[in-house]
């Protein structure tokens, strides 16, 4: 009953194939920098073709859905290789396709270790070899990869095919906090000395003025701006929101069409670093802005007025954006 859900999930929600949501090749780029990139990183059992194998497994899947009991679900699943799955459970989350993407490597690096086995065949000793070879990532990295397995390997046991996840036995690992990264006053002008093009101008203005990811700023268009001074962002997850229109990004914009700063997002990250190292400006990224924002911000408001404006669903994340006690120099010049 589970998997029937799954399928008519995808088919009201018109994605076709709920596999190939969120795998774009580079015939088919996505403005969220994703296109063209999908498989680096990725084993060879979760690249090229096989992924194509897989869409044709769901698709199979899918057309026997209506006639198998739950039980028979269950045991096609259970008698499937974790990359036939990896796709199945995405498109039953229903994750961004960036989520999807990173989910994808993280499960693909346990279904590597473990050469791949049967769904129902996975146990702790492979779970524990596979977590032995994450050591040598960071915190962050680890916390990520456990939680990744742990909730696909949850989803096994909600449709049956699993009775126990040996991901459990794994304490989650503690990420420090670490001090974030913002730029001072002067790097910020330095920065801006360097800017020669508009469509520069434009992506550090939106990031400085507004706190844009960088995958939202090369996803900006000039209707998204409005009369009123507000502007929409199509942000994670799919969501839009309004937010004012910086005062040093609307002259930019006036006489503009189109897409302001067409290129992707690693494209707009390597722009930035570029900039950032003709600016003589070291140890930051295009993120860094992002949060130089929230502590200018911070200065004039207070933390939930800045949770609003990065568009922060908790108060915590808002929290790690900003530097602690930075916020005091932060006078921006006009």
């Amino acid at each position: 009953m589970l998997l029937t859900l799954l399928h008519l999930n995808c088919l009201t929600k018109g994605l076709g194939n709920p596999v190939t949501r969120g795998y774009p090749n580079k015939k088919h780029q996505d403005d969220d920098g994703l296109g063209g990139r999908v498989t680096d990183g990725l084993p060879d059992c979760l690249s090229g073709e096989t992924i194509n194998d897989a869409c044709d497994t769901v698709v199979e899947i899918d057309q026997n859905l209506m006639l198998v009991t739950n039980l028979g679900h269950a045991q096609h699943v259970r008698e499937k290789l974790v990359t036939e799955v990896v796709p199945i459970w995405c498109a039953s989350r229903n994750f961004s396709p960036a989520s999807e993407r990173q989910r994808t490597i993280l499960v693909g690096a346990f279904a590597k270790s473990a050469g791949d086995p049967k769904c129902g065949d996975i146990d702790a000793e492979m779970v524990m070899t596979w977590w032995a070879e994450q050591r040598h990532l960071s915190p962050a990295s680890k916390r990520s990869a456990r939680s990744a397995m742990k909730s696909f390997v949850d989803w096994l046991m909600a449709v049956g095919a699993m009775d126990h996840n040996p991901v459990v036995a794994i304490a989650t690992p503690r990420v420090p906090r670490k001090v974030p990264k913002v730029l001072t006053v002067e790097e910020v002008e330095r920065l801006r000395s360097t800017l020669s093009t508009d469509v520069e101008r434009i992506a550090i203005e939106a990031m400085l003025g507004a706190g844009l990811r960088v995958s939202e700023v090369g996803k900006l268009h000039r209707s998204d701006f409005q009369d009123d001074g507000m502007f929409k962002v199509s942000g994670k997850g799919g969501h839009c929101d309004l937010l004012p229109t910086p005062r040093r990004l609307q002259p930019l914009i006036e006489d503009k069409e189109g897409r302001l700063v067409p290129m992707l997002s690693d494209s707009i990250s390597r722009m930035v670093k570029r900039l950032m190292a003709a600016a003589e400006i070291e140890g930051h990224t295009a993120h860094s802005l992002r949060r130089t924002f929230a502590t200018q911000l911070l200065e004039l408001n207070n933390i939930a007025v800045v949770q609003q404006a990065l568009r922060h669903s908790s108060l915590m994340t808002t929290q790690h954006y900003v530097a602690a006690g930075a916020s005091s120099e932060w006078r921006m010049p006009a």
